[in-house]
C-alpha cells in the first residue's frame, strides 16, 4: 500500500560564522521557496557581518528563519583526528569547562539577537550527562544532534531533537560531496516516524551545481501535499511522546481518524488495502431497469458471500443488528449453507428493540442466537482493549462495542461477517437524508440542523452530525487562535480528486474514499484484538464496483425510506417487518455511562493534558458531562477517552 502518511521536515544549517557567497546562496534558495530554517551559529567565531547579515533577514522573514546555539568556538578537546570521535563537549571535558562555555555563549548570541537560545546544537555530535544537566539549568528547550541513546533526566523539559539525513556527505578523502536528490527522498521514505530532520553545511556545497540540486530538491518536496515544513524547534514533540498538534485536532474534530494523519508512531494497516477504494472518476452507470439492477445486486452479494465463506464446513459467526444489512447478510449465507450459525445482538438495555428484530431473523434463519447487553461498567473495558495493541486511536463509538460483541462471538466460532458499508453504497446515513433535504426543500430542516449547514459548509454533506469542532472550539482546545490548523484539510483532500458532479454519486464516492476507508478501522481492530477473521460483503469491490454504477436517480426514489435499491433487492425475501424498518444508530448511552463511570471518565479528561489539550477545554467538559445529552457533545469526551487509553497503552504518561 502507497504510504499515505504526512511528513513534517526540519532543516538545519551548521558552521554559521562568517559571511560568504555560500551563506547568502543558501538563504536565498530557502527563502524563494518559503521553507523555514534552523542556523546553527558558533558564538566565538560570528562576525560582526555574519550577525548583521542574519539580523537583517530575520527581520524580513520572521517566521522562516530560527537560530540556536552551535557550542562556543567549534573546538575540538578530544585526541582523535575521526570525526566520529571529535567533541567540543564531551567525557575529556569536566563540567566546569563546559558550563563556562555553553554560558558565555549562550550570554553572546542573547546580547546580539536580543532573544533567548532554546536550542543547543553540539559540534560533532558530541554530549554527555554533564552538558544535559547543564543545558537543563540555563534555560534551553532542546538539544539537536545525532541519533544517541541518551536517557534525559525526566524531571527536567530538555528535550532530543536528532537530524537523521545529511544532504552534504564525505567521501574518505575527506572531499564534501551532495548526494542525489532521488536517494535522499527514498531515504525520507524509509525512515519511519512522521519527523524528520535534515543537516545542510553551506560550506560543503562545492560549486552551484550543488546549489541547483537543493533548489530542485526542495522544489520536488514542496510539490508533495503530505509533506509540512516545521521549524527545528516545532519538532520538539515527534520524538518526546507529545502529539502532534495538527494531528490531535484532527482526530477530535471527526469521528473517523483519516489515514494521511500519524499521531506519535507510525503505523499502517495492512488490512486497509482491501478498503482502499480511490474512487474520483464518474463510474460507469449501468443502464438497466430497476428489476434487473435489483436482481444483480442480491446475485452479486450471494457470489461475494460464497467466495468469502470459510473452509471445512467450519461454523461461522454475524453480528446480527435488528436491522436490513445484516439480515441480508444472513439470509443470503443460509441459501447457501446449512452448517452452524452463530448470531449476536448487542443492546444497551434488554428491552431495546433490535433484540426483538434480531431473536425473531434467529429463529427464521435457524441459528444459534446470543444476546449481549453491554452495560455502563462496561466503558472501563476500553483500557483492556488498548492493551491488546491497538497501533492508533479509534474514534468510532461503536469500537469498544464491537470488541465486546467479538469476544463473546469468539466463544463459537473465528469468522465473523457484518453489514458494515451498505449504508454509504445505499444511502442510508442520516446525513444523505438532510442533504438531500437540504438541496430540495431547505425550509424543512429545523433551525439547528440549518445553522450547522451554514456554518460547515466545507464539510459538504458530513456537516450534518459527523463534525466536533468549530472554529471557537478549536481556540478554546489549544487556549489560542490557532491559525495554521485548517480543520477541513484531511477532507479536502479526498474532496479534491472526487471529478462527480452529480451531488448523489459525489456523496458516495466520499463515503468510499473517507467515511468508509477510514471508519472500518472499529471492526479491523475489535476483529484483531480477538484473533477473529472479519468480512465485510457489502465493502469487497466486485460489490461495490456494481453498486457505484447505479443510477443516481434509482437511489433517491424515496428518499425518506432510504436504502430503496436494497430493500427493494430483498423484497420478497426479508420479512417486511424489516424491510419497513427504518435505521437505528447503535451509539452509546453516553450520559448514563459517563455518570456510572465518573472517576474513570475525569481522571482520563485530567491526563488528556499531557498530550496537549488545554486545561480551559478539559474543565468545560468535566464541568458539563452529567448534562450530555446529546451526540456532539458526548462524542467530545469519547474521542479523548480513547486517546488516553490508546497513549496510556504506546506511550507512558508522566
Amino acid at each position: 500500500m502507497v504510504q499515505i502518511y504526512k511528513k513534517y521536515i526540519f532543516f538545519r544549517d551548521d558552521d554559521v560564522a562568517c559571511l560568504n557567497n555560500k551563506l547568502k546562496r543558501l538563504m536565498d534558495i530557502f527563502m524563494s521557496h518559503k521553507i523555514p530554517i534552523h542556523f546553527s551559529l558558533i558564538p566565538n567565531k560570528l562576525t560582526e557581518r555574519c550577525r548583521y547579515f542574519l539580523i537583517e533577514k530575520i527581520k524580513i522573514y520572521k517566521n522562516l528563519i530560527e537560530i540556536g546555539q552551535h557550542g562556543f568556538s567549534h573546538k575540538n578537546y578530544s585526541l582523535s583526528t575521526d570525526k566520529f570521535n571529535k567533541y567540543e563537549f564531551g567525557a575529556e571535558r569536566p563540567y566546569k569547562k563546559q558550563n563556562q562555555d555553553i554560558v558565555k555563549g549562550k550570554k553572546i548570541l542573547q546580547n546580539f539577537f536580543e532573544k533567548k537560545m532554546n536550542i543547543f546544537t553540539p559540534p560533532w555530535h558530541g554530549f554527555d550527562r554533564n552538558t544535559l544537566c547543564i543545558l537543563a539549568k540555563e534555560g534551553f528547550s532542546a538539544i539537536s544532534a545525532g541519533h544517541k541513546n541518551i536517557h534525559f533526566n525526566v524531571d527536567s523539559n530538555l528535550r532530543y531533537i536528532p537530524v537523521d539525513i545529511d544532504f552534504n556527505k564525505r567521501k574518505h578523502n575527506g572531499e564534501w560531496f551532495t548526494m542525489k536528490n532521488s536517494e535522499t527522498i527514498k531515504k525520507i521514505n524509509r525512515i519511519k516516524k512522521p519527523g524528520v530532520g535534515i543537516l545542510l553545511h553551506h560550506n560543503a556545497f562545492n560549486d552551484e551545481d550543488d546549489f541547483n540540486r537543493l533548489d530542485e530538491f526542495l522544489y520536488l518536496l514542496k510539490k508533495n501535499e503530505l509533506i509540512k515544513f516545521i521549524n527545528l524547534s516545532k519538532s520538539v514533540r515527534f520524538d518526546t511522546g507529545t502529539i502532534q498538534r495538527d494531528a490531535l485536532a484532527y482526530y477530535l474534530n471527526y469521528q473517523f481518524v483519516p489515514k494521511p494523519l500519524t499521531i506519535i508512531r507510525n503505523s499502517v494497516n495492512p488490512e486497509n488495502k482491501r478498503f482502499n477504494f480511490d474512487y474520483s472518476e464518474e463510474p460507469k452507470v449501468i443502464r438497466r431497469s430497476k428489476d434487473y439492477i435489483c436482481r444483480n445486486i442480491y446475485s452479486k452479494l450471494k457470489k461475494v458471500i460464497m467466495r468469502q465463506l470459510p473452509d471445512k464446513r467450519k461454523p461461522i459467526g454475524i453480528l446480527l443488528s435488528g436491522g436490513l444489512d445484516s439480515a441480508a447478510v444472513l439470509h443470503t449465507i443460509r441459501e447457501l449453507t446449512d452448517r452452524k450459525i452463530y448470531t449476536l445482538t448487542g443492546a444497551y438495555h434488554k428491552k431495546a428493540e433490535n433484540l426483538i428484530f434480531a431473536e425473531r431473523m434467529s429463529k427464521k434463519y435457524n441459528t444459534i442466537h446470543n444476546d449481549l447487553i453491554i452495560n455502563p461498567e462496561d466503558l472501563e473495558k476500553m483500557d483492556e482493549l488498548y492493551a491488546k495493541n491497538i497501533p492508533q486511536p479509534i474514534g468510532d463509538n461503536g469500537f469498544l462495542p464491537a470488541y465486546l460483541m467479538l469476544a463473546k462471538l469468539n466463544e463459537y466460532t473465528d469468522t465473523v461477517f457484518a453489514g458494515d458499508g451498505a449504508d454509504c453504497l445505499f444511502r442510508g446515513l442520516k446525513m444523505h437524508r438532510l442533504s438531500f433535504i437540504e438541496k430540495n426543500n431547505n425550509s424543512r430542516l429545523n433551525s439547528e440542523m440549518a445553522d450547522s449547514g451554514k456554518r460547515w459548509l466545507a464539510y459538504e454533506h458530513y456537516k450534518f452530525g459527523e463534525i466536533f469542532l468549530s472554529e471557537e472550539e478549536l481556540a478554546m482546545l489549544f487556549e489560542r487562535n490557532y491559525n495554521t490548523i485548517k480543520l477541513e484539510f484531511p477532507l479536502e483532500r479526498v474532496i479534491k480528486k472526487i471529478k462527480v458532479k452529480d451531488t448523489v454519486k459525489r456523496q458516495v464516492l466520499i463515503d468510499l474514499n473517507f467515511l468508509v476507508k477510514n471508519r472500518v478501522d472499529y471492526i479491523v481492530y475489535a476483529a484483531k484484538a480477538n484473533a477473529m477473521d472479519f468480512k465485510l460483503p457489502y465493502l469487497d469491490k466486485e460489490f461495490v464496483n456494481l453498486a457505484i454504477g447505479i443510477p443516481a436517480e434509482y437511489l433517491i426514489i424515496q428518499p425518506e425510506r432510504q436504502k430503496y435499491m436494497l430493500k427493494s433487492a430483498f423484497k420478497n425475501k426479508l420479512p417486511r417487518e424489516i424491510l419497513d424498518r427504518e435505521r437505528e444508530g447503535f451509539t452509546p448511552p453516553f450520559k448514563l455511562w459517563y455518570q456510572n463511570n465518573a472517576k474513570f471518565v475525569i481522571e482520563k479528561l485530567i491526563k488528556s493534558k499531557k498530550l496537549g489539550i488545554s486545561e480551559v477545554f478539559i474543565k468545560h467538559l468535566i464541568k458539563h458531562y452529567r448534562n450530555l445529552n446529546d451526540y456532539e457533545a458526548g462524542m467530545k469526551i469519547w474521542l479523548i477517552l480513547n486517546l488516553v487509553s490508546w497513549y496510556e497503552h504506546n506511550r507512558k504518561l508522566k
